[in-house]
């Protein structure tokens, strides 16, 4: 049988410490602020010989940043930024626990740390080298770089941003081609236009017909925008239009499509325990914490449902108060049951897991085969356990366990023995997965959240780490 994960996390050689005590509470959160973190990274870009331009609405950077981070590289230099995110990542007490290559040459890191008040922070540098999507060039990425400029704070802080022309068309290309142009996005794109109306009108004439063209320059000329709005499906296929088929990008981008089904960068938990061990309130927690380090998250209560949403239900008070089925009965909702984990999986779960969703299940088919009597199942106890080993499985099992006494305190829906029992034979299914873990939840809510977290973003660490080399990433010789 596995260790409790509280155990087994403390032995792990990983990172991620949620007791930092080498500052006072202020100064280290300021510290390990997402902007503070940003501008070390930009530091290390520059250490590192980088050749490098932040991308966008960076007006605020010295003092918030709220969304993405994006960096334009020179491509020459792509093939080294992995290994020098891991070697910042390592100096700054973080991990890379998300790699997605969203372009050929684009990769979208998510890097995890904690702040000075021992909460979960997350950056996402949005690293590329040409401008590519959909297999096509729209910006190579030496003319966003030549004549960057150097924006600086009061304090000293610095990092290099594009000539204004090379920054507002960069940042126009990206707003049309995704149809998303919000008021806040036109203000910027007005205030780089104003500073170069010349230079961006000339690359706005490289990219769309005259009429698109003017339309264009006049939105950033007079600062409105709707119009622009009310046209972008046309602007969109305008700029498309003009730029040219590459058969080299058509196929890269089809190997990256097929790379991302292949590995999905999703990643699908089941927390499973008795009554009483709080996992809908965990998993709630967990949800809400982790969200920024995947695209978007689902809940699932059990079973998938067929890929239909379905509500829960009234809560369960007298598990154990019906009758089982007959046997008859039990193989058919066997059956039932074993298709709905199949095609659910491959219908609903699996698409979200390969467009990186984090997917919770709250209980899962194993209960089963731990609490017959729960669903009141009367069929053969090893027809059940064989039709668990050939459902999809979760990557990551936790099972959230505390002494009994604590379980009944919290629900009495059982009796003792009966949760007694139950714990048992949860230990005994967890103890043979590979990736299942258990947690002691009888500690207080932030601790048992904070430990989920961890294994979690633990098996994303190593499984980036894995898939993209990272483990060899060493110290270069100065």
């Amino acid at each position: 049988m596995k260790p409790c994960a509280s155990r087994l996390v403390s032995d792990m050689s990983c990172l991620f410490n949620f007791a930092i005590e080498s500052a006072t509470p202020t100064n280290a959160v300021a510290e390990r602020s997402r902007s503070m973190f940003a501008l070390k990274l930009f530091q290390c870009l520059e250490r590192e010989g980088i050749n490098y331009v932040v991308v966008g609405d960076s007006r605020n950077y010295f003092r918030e940043i709220l969304g993405d981070v994006d960096i334009v590289v020179d491509p020459k230099s792509l093939v080294e930024i992995n290994h020098i995110l891991v070697r910042f990542c390592r100096q700054q007490d973080a991990r890379i626990v998300q790699i997605l290559r969203h372009e050929q040459a684009a990769c979208y890191y998510v890097l995890a740390w904690i702040d000075g008040a021992d909460r979960l922070r997350f950056l996402h540098p949005d690293i590329c080298g040409d401008y590519l999507r959909r297999g096509k060039l729209f910006l190579k990425a030496d003319e966003t770089l030549t004549g960057r400029l150097r924006s600086a704070d009061e304090q000293g802080n610095s990092f290099y941003t594009p000539a204004p022309a090379q920054g507002f068309i960069y940042y126009l290309l990206k707003k049309i081609d995704k149809r998303d142009l919000s008021d806040e996005q036109g203000r910027y794109l007005s205030s780089q236009w104003k500073k170069d109306a010349a230079a961006a009108r000339a690359q706005v004439h490289r990219f769309w017909p005259e009429r698109e063209a003017d339309l264009l320059a006049q939105a950033a000329e007079t600062n409105r925008w709707e119009n622009v709005r009310a046209e972008l499906p046309d602007l969109q296929l305008a700029l498309r239009r003009g730029l040219r088929f590459s058969a080299k990008h058509f196929y890269l981008e089809l190997k990256r499509k097929v790379d991302r089904v292949r590995q999905p960068t999703g990643l699908m938990v089941a927390l499973l325990g008795a009554d009483g061990a709080g996992k809908s309130t965990v998993l709630a927690r967990v949800e809400q914490d982790l969200a920024p380090a995947y695209r978007r998250t689902k809940r699932y209560h059990l079973r998938p449902h067929f890929g239909l949403d379905s509500a829960d239900g009234p809560p369960v008070v007298a598990p154990h108060s019906k009758p089982a089925r007959s046997w008859l009965a039990s193989i058919a909702k066997l059956g039932m049951w074993w298709t709905d984990y199949t095609s659910g999986y491959f219908i609903d779960v699996l698409p979200r897991v390969i467009h990186s969703t984090l997917v919770l299940f709250d209980r899962y088919y194993y209960d089963l085969t731990v609490d017959t009597r729960r669903y009141r199942y009367g069929g053969s106890r090893r027809l059940a356990e064989l039709v668990g080993r050939i459902i999809p499985r979760p990557h990551l099992i936790i099972l959230l366990e505390a002494p009994a006494e604590v379980l009944q305190a919290r629900k009495q829906e059982v009796p003792l023995e009966e949760t007694i029992r139950q714990q048992t034979a949860y230990r005994r299914l967890v103890s043979e997965f590979s990736h299942g873990h258990a947690v002691n939840a009888g500690q207080p809510l932030h601790k048992v959240v904070a430990t989920v977290n961890q294994l979690i973003l633990e098996f994303m660490a190593a499984r980036t780490a894995r898939r993209f080399g990272l483990a060899r990433s060493e110290p270069r010789g100065r």
